[in-house]
């Protein structure tokens, strides 16, 4: 018979099964992204109540087994009330769910994803925040899980030689981040950054969430870096 285990879990995902059995899929502290099976969980006297509830920190514990996890008990720790309640921010962390489900497969991810996404909904369960902030909060969250995920891009110095930015720049998606004219093809290849732009991205990845107000970053390049960090990602995460 499979063991017990425990962890400390991130709900990011429910799906319906049957009449009132639950698969759940989580980001555990301990072992990644998992799924597991709740059965009765939609029932009207189910022991496991608000513990399953979409962005809910619960603890969780089940029988091991080597597909489907069978979940015995599930306890909520932190529903993030505040969040729940504000339509921009709850759109927001659904939105990082969702990245966190298409980049990880089972059993991926670590620690360090898990507390960068417990860091964010922190951020977000805290005071109503503007739109300008919300969106350096969504990018600066997809430059974290990059580098977590161990494929940050290199926005320092030039990705193919390591000079230093003091000259018109391309993020290049392909090439790991911002290209220096001498390792630049011709025409040049990617998205055109100024020096001083690949700085604030680069300050963006480093700042925590309740620091990111310090950035004054243009909405036009937080949307433009937005789309360009997704495309990295999935480039340098796609399945081989």
């Amino acid at each position: 018979m499979a063991e017990l285990a425990k962890a400390t879990a991130l709900i990011l995902k429910t799906i319906k099964l049957k009449e009132s059995d639950l698969i759940v899929t989580a980001l555990t502290r301990e072992a990644g992204r998992l799924s597991f099976l709740a059965k009765g969980a939609r029932g009207g006297r189910s022991r496991f109540s608000a513990a399953l509830g979409l962005l809910s920190l619960s603890e969780l514990v089940y029988y091991d087994r080597r597909q489907l996890k069978l979940l015995s008990q599930a306890d909520l720790l932190q529903s993030y009330p505040k969040l729940k309640r504000n339509y921009e921010h709850l759109q927001l962390a659904f939105r990082a769910a969702r990245l966190l489900l298409k980049l990880l497969p089972e059993g991926g991810g670590d620690r360090a994803s898990f507390e960068l996404c417990a860091e964010l909904l922190a951020y977000l369960d805290g005071q109503p925040l503007p739109a300008g902030s919300l969106a350096r909060g969504e990018l600066a969250f997809k430059l974290k899980l990059a580098r977590v995920l161990g494929v940050a891009p290199r926005l320092d110095r030039c990705a193919g030689c390591g000079a230093p930015l003091n000259r018109p720049i391309h993020f290049s998606v392909a090439r790991g981040g911002v290209i220096g004219p001498e390792c630049q093809g011709r025409p040049p290849q990617g998205t055109p950054l100024a020096p001083g732009e690949a700085k604030g991205l680069q300050m963006a990845l480093l700042l925590p969430f309740d620091k990111l107000e310090r950035l004054k970053l243009p909405a036009q390049l937080v949307a433009q870096a937005q789309t360009m960090i997704e495309r990295f990602l999935a480039y340098h995460l796609r399945p081989l």
